[in-house]
């Protein structure tokens, strides 16, 4: 496998954790320092993310498309369009977002180390 392919295999893994709320998953995924700030400008830590795992609603499909993968040294990044249906109060809404997703190789493991929308 590529690193190329590695680093999109990670963010596969990123999205599947986010549907399923699988904690642990996200926490293997996720970089103990990332910085992942939202369209609407709110930022949120590591400890954050994984604890809105706990309440309801959350992400029910994230689709990506356009995706420009590139890789440097221990560092890459996936940029895409991504649609992401989010469900709140009972109610799904779809956002359109051009997302940037950065990941470094931390001990062979690529993982997310921030994330922009």
């Amino acid at each position: 496998m590529t690193a190329e392919q590695e680093v999109l295999a990670a963010l596969e893994a990123w999205k599947n954790a986010m549907i399923a709320k699988d904690g642990a998953a996200l926490d293997a995924v996720l970089h103990p320092d990332i910085a992942y700030s939202h369209s609407n400008c709110a930022a949120e830590t590591k400890a954050d993310i994984l604890a809105k795992l706990d309440q309801p609603g959350g992400a029910q499909a994230i689709e990506f498309s356009n995706a420009i993968t590139r890789v440097a040294g221990p560092a890459a990044y996936v940029k895409a369009d991504v649609d992401y249906t989010n469900r709140r109060d009972g109610q799904d809404s779809l956002a359109h977002l051009n997302v940037l997703h950065v990941f470094v190789n931390d001990d062979g493991a690529w993982r997310m180390f921030a994330r922009q929308a």
